[in-house]
């Protein structure tokens, strides 16, 4: 009786101990600043606890001392390096073991300006997982933009020496020069033979093309559908609202609501201001007269409809808005946004099996793979705009 009352106790406090490591983990892969050298030596202290702690499951041996021992904690910092997994039997991987499953990276920096990419970042972690492979992930928003660009340099860096066999990769956006970055990020893949699939933006301006993989959305198609849906909502005077220095796939979205607008936009048809900005918003209805704007992500465009109801325009009886993306904030805003939908699991997975096909191909053609990004018509954008006065 007493054996099998320990070996019941055993096995559940081995179920225990995964949990908290599936919790931490849940937490870890959606979190920031993943830089290997901070926590390496801490990591590989809890990587010993967890070999141990699967040796002594598979030995039914009690497990209590390490289940006290093993805190959330000290598990998060450890796997904010290398994310310890579960392979398809459930084993935990040790350090160890991930060399010979291998690593994949991913690397966003814009989970603080655009909500896109943290449902990325979790279906990532889930195929790796599914697949036997260690992720290290590094998500470097929140910083000043200097900042950002030093760590994101940083994190290449880091990458290639903890051996990592392909990086699935967000360019550096809304800073001067974006393109020369990244540019230098890439090349310290490059010269370590690491595969890189670029995800949601190429680094180049269209027409033009890297020679790296994209996975992303149709932009300029998801752009023509919310100009076209404007158009028949009665909009004349359509603004495409956008920061200056933005990524390529932003310029792609606003040549297709112009395509799409049909030749009723304002003058230019895009506007440089921040959402926020009540004076320079201000000074767009007062000098352009819009009855619409586009913004290129649903983020912006909430911001934008505080702004607007701040200046006494109300959405949608005065000012149409659209957006892009259709994560969170599309169904928070009040009124809801009409936007354009990314499906983040699939681009995730579509990344995800580019990178495959690339690290067992290193020599194919460059791929670019486009999904479609449906508009999504809610109450932000669905009625005819009164005249201005």
């Amino acid at each position: 009786m007493k054996s099998i009352y320990l070996r019941s106790f055993a096995a559940t406090a081995a179920t225990v101990a995964m949990c908290f490591l599936i919790i931490a983990l849940s937490f870890v892969g959606i979190g920031r600043n993943y830089v290997i050298s901070e926590y390496r030596e801490n990591m590989e202290n809890t990587a010993n606890e967890v070999g141990r702690m699967a040796a002594a499951v598979a030995h039914g041996d009690s497990l209590s001392s390490w289940v006290l021992s093993m805190s959330i904690s000290s598990i998060a910092k450890a796997t904010g390096d290398h994310v310890f997994i579960t392979d398809a039997a459930g084993t935990v991987l040790t350090r160890k073991a991930i060399g010979e499953f291998g690593r994949i990276g991913l690397v966003v920096h814009g989970s603080d300006y655009c909500e896109l990419f943290a449902p990325i970042a979790r279906r990532v972690s889930h195929l790796c997982q599914l697949n036997g492979l260690a992720l290290l992930f590094a998500d470097l928003s929140g910083d000043a933009v200097a900042r950002r660009i030093d760590r994101v340099c940083a994190a290449a860096e880091e990458f290639v020496e903890t051996g990592v066999n392909g990086v699935i990769f967000q360019p550096v956006e809304l800073v001067r020069n974006a393109e020369a970055i990244n540019r230098r990020i890439l090349a310290v893949f490059d010269a370590a033979g690491v595969p890189v699939v670029l995800l949601d933006s190429d680094i180049v301006r269209s027409p033009e093309r890297s020679r790296y993989d994209l996975a992303a959305v149709n932009h300029i198609e998801a752009g023509r559908r919310i100009g076209e849906h404007l158009v028949r909502c009665g909009a004349k005077r359509i603004a495409y609202l956008m920061e200056r220095e933005h990524a390529p796939c932003v310029q792609d979205r606003y040549l297709g609501v112009k395509v799409g607008a049909e030749g009723k936009t304002v003058k230019g048809a895009a506007v440089y201001a921040r959402p926020d900005d009540a004076a320079a918003i201000r000074r767009i209805l007062r000098t352009l007269r819009p009855d619409a704007f586009a913004c290129y992500n649903d983020r912006e465009a909430r911001l934008l409809i505080t702004t607007l109801a701040q200046l006494g325009r109300r959405v949608p009886e005065d000012v149409q808005v659209a957006g892009f993306d259709d994560v969170n904030y599309a169904t928070i805003s009040a009124p809801a946004l009409t936007t354009a939908h990314q499906p983040c699991n699939e681009l995730a997975d579509l990344a995800f099996g580019m990178l495959m096909s690339r690290i067992d191909s290193p020599d194919a053609p460059p791929r670019e793979t486009f999904l479609s990004a449906p508009l999504v018509v809610r109450e932000s954008a669905a009625s005819k705009v009164r005249p201005l006065c």
